[in-house]
Formats: structure tokens, sequence, C-alpha cells
């Protein structure tokens, strides 16, 4: 069976206020005839879509056509992730199932969507388990966050646990779907998740890929033949028993994404033998480009063709400079700073507070006032979070999902 894996599109993000609808359409249109050439039998989006819960109409219309396009060429399974508002997903399950896409914004049992199971032509089979995004406050009460005893590693234990909880309940109805259909197909499990050991695009939300929400691969039942995610925007392999994967943004996202490749990955499952996970580069998107100097190397320096520029300034500067500067690299420069001796600038794109979260914002009040106490930067994180989100869809940490049958409560 063969697959495309893809994830985090972030339709709707844009860069310093510019639009990307084009460049997005574009990279769709790419992965749209990657299935077509591979000749996929399932197409897998594992979260992120979106990149805010409440998308413009321009951006509903870009994801939405790009399903459609997915879908006349094999079943699509989505799943929603942090940025998604899995409540729209949940609304639209019924309409998108018509088209062979299936789409999951909370976590269910699997006889009410939280496992697909996709028969191809030749008689292959494969049961997909979904994990839409798991948010935090379902498996770390506010009252641990302040509590003096608790530490980031009870915290990641107790996400970790409820995460694994999840993905044992949806493996063992696989189970007895086997046992009842007598036939045993691919295993797989796809999830929105960090995990440990996976290396950072560098244009995820920072609060959202905290170790004390990560998930150990490790500790997953070896019985998955393949776990596929979304939320880390490189793409890479992460564990291999059971072999773990992300399969990568298809276009980067920010200049702290400058050094990963945009990807898509094309995955073969066999009966006996490990996922065969093959990424193919995908270019529709432009690169993040940074350069830094004086002047006057600057404007010896040709604007870049397919690319977004951020430019640093040192030295000597002159009043028109800048302007000046922009008139030179024209439309691909969308940041210009003067970097003077007191800044401290790196390469993450996050040398001024425009472009930091305020969650970094927050930490910098706390130095600058004297206060140190990591439980203050949590329980903000925690509150900062809670805001940004809707009502938790997904069944609270006090669900029992260990056994077989069991209602997810």
């Amino acid at each position: 069976m063969k697959i495309l894996h893809t994830a985090d599109w972030h339709v709707g993000r844009t860069v310093r206020g510019r639009s990307r609808a084009d460049e997005h359409e574009a990279v769709l249109d790419e992965l749209v005839a990657l299935a077509e050439q591979e000749a996929v039998d399932l197409i897998l989006v594992a979260g992120d879509q979106f990149d805010v819960q409440t998308p413009s109409a321009e951006s509903e219309q870009i994801v939405w056509r790009a399903f459609s396009r997915l879908a006349a060429i094999a079943p699509v399974v989505t799943i929603a992730g942090n940025h998604d508002n899995p409540r729209r997903l949940e609304a639209l399950r019924g309409l998108l199932a018509t088209n062979e896409i299936y789409a999951l914004g909370q976590v269910r049992p699997g006889t009410e969507g939280g496992v697909v199971t996709i028969e191809t032509s030749a008689g292959d089979i494969a049961h997909i388990a979904c994990l839409p995004f798991l948010h935090h406050r379902n498996a770390v009460r506010p009252d641990a966050i302040i509590d003096a005893q608790s530490t980031d590693l009870s915290m990641h234990e107790a996400y970790s646990t409820l995460y694994h909880q999840y993905a044992q309940f949806l493996l063992k109805e696989i189970y007895e779907v086997e046992r009842v259909q007598g036939r045993q197909g691919h295993r797989i499990l796809m999830g929105h998740v960090s995990t440990f050991g996976a290396t950072v695009g560098g244009g995820e939300r920072d609060i959202h890929i905290l170790d004390r929400y990560a998930v150990d691969p490790s500790a997953f039942s070896i019985d998955w033949d393949w776990i596929a995610l979304g939320h880390i925007h490189a793409a890479q392999q992460v564990a291999n028993a059971p072999i773990t994967s992300y399969s990568g943004s298809p276009l980067s996202l920010d200049f702290g994404e400058h050094r990963h490749k945009p990807q898509a990955a094309v995955v073969t499952l066999y009966t006996e033998q490990d996922p065969q996970i093959r990424t193919v580069p995908l270019t529709s998107g432009k690169q993040m480009l940074t350069l830094r100097g004086p002047a006057s190397s600057l404007f010896e320096t040709s604007p870049p063709g397919h690319a977004w520029l951020r430019v640093y300034v040192t030295g000597e500067t002159l009043a028109d400079t800048v302007p000046q500067l922009r008139e030179h690299f024209g439309e691909a420069l969308v940041d210009i700073r003067v970097e003077h001796q007191h800044d401290e600038i790196d390469e993450q794109g996050t040398d001024d507070r425009l472009q930091q979260s305020a969650a970094e914002l927050f930490a910098q009040y706390c130095a600058e006032k004297g206060e140190h106490d990591p439980r203050i930067q949590s329980a903000f994180e925690l509150l900062l979070d809670t805001v940004h989100q809707p009502e938790s869809v997904v069944p609270d940490a006090s669900a029992t999902v260990l056994t077989t049958g069991q209602e997810l409560r």
C-alpha cells in the first residue's frame, strides 16, 4: 500500500503581513501532482491545515479545493492540529465523508470515527487510528501548574500517559475489528504531537512543543506498523520500533525554518517488512533568506528570485539607507533592521519584540522585575493558551480508556 503523508500546511500564514495564498495554492498543486504521479492508495494529512482557528474565506477555499482534488485520487484521512478549530472540522465531517475525506477534530472511540479503515482495489487494508491534537489542559490541571511539588517531569508524565492510553485504546479496537473480520491490515497511528528526539523546524508555536507536553515514541506498542505525525515542521524519522515519522511542512513558514527543506513523504507499507519512507522535496514555496552586512555590500547583492528576504544593516548608515535598500531589493524585502552594537541578534528570527511570542515577552518582563519562579511562567503560558483555544472538545484526563469497549467520557 502506497501512502502520501503530509501535514502542517498552515494555509493563511503571512510573512510580515504579506499574503502567501499564491504560494500555498502552488505547493498544494505540487502535492496533488505528486499523489497522482505516485498513484497512491491513501493520503494522510496530519493536522494544521490552517494557520488560525478562524480562517478567512480565501484560506478555506484553498484548503477544501486541495482536499477535493486529493480525494479524487485516493481516500483522504485528516485530523485537527493545534492551529485548527476542532469544532469546525467536526461540523464538516459528514459532508466531507461523502467525498471520501475522513476528518476528525476530537478524540473519539474507533466505532465513532476514531479508526478509519481503507481497503484498496487490490484488497490491501489499512486501519488508521486518529489522534487529533490533545490539548494540555486535558492532562494537566491548573492547580498542578502552580503546585510547588509539580515539576516539568510530572506534567510530562501526565500528558504522555494520557496520550499513550488513547493510542492503546484505539489499537485494541483495531484488534477487535481484525478478529471479527478474520483479516489483518496495516495498523497506522496518525497524530499531531511533539515527540522526544524530534528536531524542531523553527516556526512552531513554542508553548505547544515544550518537553513537558511531548511523548516518548518508544512507549508506543510495537504492533503499530507505522506512526505518521504532524506538528514538527522538519521532515524526519524519530524512532524505529515502531517507525515514527514527521512529513514536515510543504513550505518554509518563517525565517527560523531556513535550514529545513519543505517536503512530503511517500510511504510504502509491506506485509512482512518495515515501511519504506521516501521524502520528496517541494519547491513551489519561496525560500526564507537573511542577509546581514554593511550597506555598501548589501547594495552589491542582487535581489533574490523566488524568496522572501530579511535584511540586517550593520555599521554606519545614512538617513536614506533603509528606503534605498527597500527600493533595491523590491517586493522580496519584507523585514529590514539597522543593527546597533547593543542589539543581540540570533538566526531564529527572535531579535525584536515584534517577532517574539507573548510567553517570551512575559519571561523577559519577569526577569526585569527580578521574578524567577518558573511556576509563574508556566501558569501564564497555560492561561495564554486557554485564551487562544476554544473550549475543549477532548475527553478529560479522568476518562477511562484502557479497556476495549469502554466509552471515552
